[in-house]
């Protein structure tokens, strides 16, 4: 999973890549992108459950 954390300052844009269990309920300000390299996970956003699977890429919107 790839998650883009809020930066400051000149760097525009940060990638975090780690497993997906390691990620809380969160709301931000900016356009959440995810893509899944291998296996699969579910994200739950605004209550729907999504499925991804290796290639498959969410984008989810701003406080969301």
């Amino acid at each position: 999973m790839l998650y883009q954390k809020l930066l400051l300052g000149s760097n525009p844009f940060f990638i975090f890549v780690g497993k997906a269990f390691e990620f809380e309920t969160h709301r931000h300000p900016e356009f959440e992108l995810s893509y899944c390299l291998k296996g699969e996970y579910n994200v739950i956003c605004e209550n729907k459950l999504y499925s991804l699977r290796q290639g498959d890429f969410l984008i989810i919107s701003p406080m969301a």
